[in-house]
């Protein structure tokens, strides 16, 4: 399973126990960068409290400690402590495990899989993304050819093909928000716009505040539908996003063909 994830992963255990809780979570892996990741597979709908309890799973798991997820893993394994260490040790490229920090700090990951998703979800999911919680969906679907059975994962929090110009942004976004200048240009400029929006009945942005931050958006009442307007340094724009987890690919064609009749 952690290949069919799109990564090597390191399995730790499964079915761990977690501290101050009666629940088990389904995987413990760790990545190549040492970080924690915590595994969720729900067999049909993710559940509306599916991110609640990934969350909770991630806050019991961020005390773990460089020499306890050895034990955990050994144990997993049936391996001695410098067994342990060791294949700890092979996973990361490293000959000494004090040459990486493993579980540093809020470093801990969530992947969740399903064969459908809750709009609840994904968004709750997308949000966290975007305030430093790396959270992940993988869509499950089962084929069937004659008498084979063939299963697809595929990422769509985030989209697999937008994952680098996420990262990009939320970069760009850290050192605006690290910068007081830009802060208060932001705000400036939102305000100045919001205020233009609304003294033309734009009934989308009525509700909309101005923000320090590069980026806002507002929902179309279409669900799946939003309006993100960004703001760079020398232009500003608008884009239109399309996206329902829930939406087959003909679906999504006909709204996007829908909405060009416009133009």
């Amino acid at each position: 399973m952690p290949d069919s994830l799109g990564e090597g992963l390191l399995i730790i255990q499964k079915e761990f126990y977690v501290g101050g809780t009666r629940e088990r979570m389904d995987l413990l892996a760790l990545d190549r960068d040492g970080r924690l990741v915590i595994i969720e597979n729900k067999r049909d709908d993710s559940g509306r409290d599916a991110v609640g309890q990934a969350l909770r799973y991630v806050a019991c798991c961020s005390i773990l400690t460089r020499s306890k997820i050895a034990q955990v893993f050994g144990d997993y394994r049936w391996l001695s402590r410098e067994e342990a260490v060791e294949a700890i040790c092979e996973f990361l490229e490293v000959d000494d495990i004090e040459e990486v920090e493993i579980n540093k700090g809020a470093s801990q990951r969530f992947i969740l899989v399903a064969a459908n998703f809750c709009d609840e979800v994904t968004s709750t999911a997308l949000w966290l993304r975007d305030n430093g919680i790396d959270a992940q969906c993988m869509k499950t679907t089962l084929f069937r050819h004659g008498d084979d059975l063939f299963l697809e994962i595929r990422q769509i929090v985030p989209a697999q093909e937008t994952k680098d110009y996420m990262i990009e942004i939320s970069e760009k976004g850290k050192e605006e928000k690290g910068t007081s200048k830009g802060r208060q240009s932001n705000q400036r400029f939102w305000k100045k716009t919001l205020d233009y929006f609304k003294d033309r009945n734009l009934r989308l942005y009525q509700n909309v505040t101005h923000t320090e931050c590069s980026t806002t958006a507002t929902g179309t009442g279409i669900g799946g539908c939003s309006n993100i307007c960004k703001k760079g340094k020398d232009e500003a724009w608008v884009e239109f996003h399309i996206y329902n987890s829930n939406w087959s690919r003909k679906k999504t064609e006909a709204v996007f063909n829908f909405l060009h009749g416009y133009q």
